[in-house]
């Protein structure tokens, strides 16, 4: 027989976690947005060559275009679904 304070604290940790999993479904939200409207001000902006940028490069890395970067796959990332890194 299980303690009703050990079902209550199993029933708190479950309403944390389910917590946790609508902050994260917030950030993933937010995150989009954000990229929408990163790609959008590179479309509007593209054609007059306008620098779209948003904090420092590593040294090793190269700056593509929007088009470049949807054709070519990236060597990074993982599997669908897998965690990157």
């Amino acid at each position: 027989m299980v303690a009703p304070i050990e079902v209550l604290s199993a029933e708190a940790e479950v309403a944390t976690r389910e917590a946790d999993i609508l902050q994260a479904q917030m950030s993933v939200t937010n995150s989009e947005d954000l990229l929408r409207t990163i790609i959008n001000m590179e479309a509007e902006e593209g054609a007059a060559g306008a620098d779209c940028s948003f904090g420092r490069a590593d040294p090793g890395t190269r700056t593509v275009g929007l088009d470049e970067a949807l054709r070519t796959p990236s060597t990074s990332a993982g599997p669908p679904g897998q965690p990157v890194g």
